[in-house]
């Protein structure tokens, strides 16, 4: 945990105070620089208590709060991403089914098929006269 400890020197940076304090953080000693308001100011131990007329006209930009439209976007996203791939995988499952569907009818069937059908015979050709002449 950071402790401050106390102020060191103060500057006006045009938009903000910048305090700078010495502090200490798991027994390392170190200074830190603070950003302050303007309208705050730096006291000894960080800024001062934003009056309230400031605090009611200034917008806060809270990480927490820029964070959630993120957040939210990143949950649309991954429910998206879920739904496209459980709309392949119930294709996909439905083509393999059908096409082992398709496969097991075709082991039914026999390898030939009986019909009514016959093709045309040879027709042989029976004469009366033989042209090697009568035998009487």
């Amino acid at each position: 945990m950071l402790n401050i400890k106390r102020l060191l020197s103060s500057t006006l940076d045009g938009l903000a105070h910048l305090c700078v304090y010495d502090a200490n953080h798991n027994g390392n000693e170190f200074t830190v620089t603070i950003s302050c308001p303007v309208a705050a100011g730096c006291c000894d131990k960080g800024c001062c208590k934003l009056p309230a007329s400031f605090i009611k006209n200034s917008t806060i930009d809270d990480p927490l709060i820029a964070n959630s439209s993120s957040k939210f976007n990143e949950t649309i996203l991954l429910i998206f991403l879920t739904f496209l791939i459980f709309c392949f995988g119930c294709a996909s499952i439905f083509f393999i089914f059908r096409k082992i569907q398709k496969i097991r009818r075709k082991d039914d069937e026999p390898d030939f098929v009986y019909h009514a059908y016959r093709p045309p015979q040879q027709k042989i050709m029976v004469s009366t006269s033989s042209s090697f002449g009568s035998p009487c």
